[in-house]
């Protein structure tokens, strides 16, 4: 089966005539192809899997092969065991079901009891106290970088995943507000979770960021092209682990984040903004079910643009979050620092 990955033509064999009947291979192409983000086992191959055991034969790997990847793994990164050990069973039952292999190695592990064990939603939040702890540490901390100081004022102020931010290309944006809507940015269906195209509205400030950001490209058609030279060609853009890379050079002292919880601050903040339960929802790009689903709402309306104005503006001008005056000492219209934005009583940080 042929395939394209970053740019480039790649075949995938399924099995091997008159082995495999061609029926056979219709369905087992199908389902190749029904892989909606490859690039994501790729990752977790190229980063845990392959170091470690790629230079054996896939025959000579053994379930106590599997079981020393897993423990390395899983005290640091939990989640990620539990991730690495489904691609690899599935690697390995796939060679199984081609006959290039005679057993699974990995057939008998399971996440709970050999890998990162049973995954609970996560709940952390930051404050606003938080954000701008965090953003005054990372201007202090010069190996952070522009690029990626910028990456994280735009997740967090446009809710995306991190994915969708760092695969986004120019072609995708209208930044001259030539739409009816203003400066949009348009989501395609193929890099979004859910498989639905979204239009984000985009305010003046994130506009100047966005304009920023071209400026570093350098004529890239990628919004965060790639910054070094990478022998597999695994993504033609900007690595998804470089930021975490970058935060964890920042000494912030804040307790334990991921990048993905940004997500989830930004949720919160929605709601704490007054903002609707289902245009919240749709400002993350999730989908909505029943009668809500079916209303075909979007971002790009007057409600959605609202919402998307309010939580982009509860930053100083410089981009950051500003910190919570002492109790007491928050009164409507108070100003913060030098930045010249209204202090919302209710708030604490929003703009009136």
């Amino acid at each position: 089966m042929r395939y394209t990955f970053a740019g480039r033509p790649h075949w995938l064999t399924l099995g091997n005539y008159p082995d495999m009947p061609l029926a056979q291979a219709r369905i087992e192409a199908r389902q190749a192809r029904g892989l909606k983000h490859p690039a994501v086992p790729r990752r977790y191959l190229d980063k845990y899997l392959l170091p470690e055991l790629g230079r054996f034969p896939a025959s000579d790997i053994t379930p106590a092969d599997v079981a020393q990847l897993l423990d390395d793994l899983k005290g640091r990164a939990p989640t990620a065991a539990n991730d690495l050990l489904r691609f690899t069973r599935r690697i390995f039952a796939f060679g199984v079901r081609r006959r290039f292999l005679l057993s699974n190695p990995a057939a008998d592990f399971s996440p709970r009891l050999d890998a990162g064990g049973t995954e609970r939603p996560r709940s952390r939040t930051l404050s606003s106290d938080e954000l701008a702890q965090l953003f005054e540490k990372i201007r202090a901390t010069p190996s952070v970088g522009a690029d990626n100081l910028l990456a994280v004022r735009l997740l967090l102020a446009l809710c995306v995943r991190k994915g969708e931010l760092l695969g986004a290309r120019w072609e995708e944006f209208d930044l001259k507000a030539l739409s009816p809507t203003g400066a949009v940015w348009r989501l395609p269906a193929a890099r979004t979770k859910t498989g639905e195209g979204i239009e984000i509205p985009l305010v003046p400030e994130v506009v100047d960021w966005f304009q920023r950001v071209r400026e570093l490209s350098a004529g890239s058609d990628f919004v965060f092209p790639k910054r070094r030279r990478d022998p597999r060609e695994r993504v033609p853009h900007v690595g998804v682990d470089t930021l975490n890379v970058a935060l964890q050079r920042v000494k912030h002292g804040l307790p334990h984040f991921a990048l993905h919880d940004l997500r989830r601050t930004a949720r919160t903040h929605l709601a704490a903004l007054g903002i609707r339960r289902e245009v919240a929802e749709r400002c993350l790009g999730h989908k909505l079910r029943g009668v809500e689903g079916m209303t075909g709402m979007t971002i790009s309306g007057s409600a959605g643009r609202r919402s998307v104005n309010r939580h982009s503006c509860c930053r100083t001008r410089n981009g950051e979050y500003a910190r919570s005056l002492p109790s007491g000492e928050q009164p409507a219209g108070a100003l913060i620092r030098n930045d010249l934005l209204l202090f919302s009583q209710p708030l604490g940080f929003s703009i009136q």
